[in-house]
């Protein structure tokens, strides 16, 4: 059984290694991105906070039913330290989780609430309304979309985490 186990974890080991050398070398080619979650914007620890933050403002805003709601990919959002894996693609719906780029082409993952002919509603589930700085969430270009989050790899992606605190990059 331990064999089998470890056949299995240098298999996911070596895949993980292909991939990373490969989306170095042909970025564009692969049309996949990945980012380690480092804001809690997307967490759902508290759960009565999550009931104001995320259901009622959705249910104030557009109406969104809380069954419509937890249809949605990634339900439980994710946390500090997760990796995401991002495709590039131009299907965005209500309800996925994306990644754009912000002030300074800094990406960030917030879930589509709403759609328009040019532009999304992006609001990060733990926040109690939508981000307004540079770029205001409630109406987010279609081109600043980077991505659709597929995949989250859980809590490894600390070191990046660490650097971004410490380095601020």
């Amino acid at each position: 059984m331990k064999k089998i186990f470890k056949e299995i974890f240098d298999l996911i080991v070596f895949f993980l290694i292909a991939f990373f050398i490969m989306r170095i070398l042909f970025p564009e080619i692969i049309g996949i991105d990945f980012t380690a979650v480092v804001s809690p914007s997307m967490e759902h620890r508290n759960i009565e906070h999550i009931k104001i933050s995320h259901y009622q403002f959705l249910k104030e805003k557009y109406n969104y039913s809380k069954e419509f709601i937890d249809s949605w990919p990634f339900k439980n959002g994710f946390s500090v330290g997760d990796v995401l894996f991002v495709i590039k693609t131009k299907e965005v719906n209500v309800g996925d989780v994306v990644l754009y780029k912000s002030c300074g082409n800094i990406p960030i993952s917030h879930r589509v609430v709403n759609k328009g002919n040019d532009y999304y509603s992006i609001k990060g589930d733990n926040n109690i309304n939508f981000l307004i700085s540079c770029v205001n969430e409630e109406k987010i270009e279609k081109e600043r979309i980077i991505g659709k989050v597929y995949f989250v790899l859980p809590k490894i992606g600390y070191l990046r985490v660490l650097i971004f605190y410490i380095f601020g990059i």
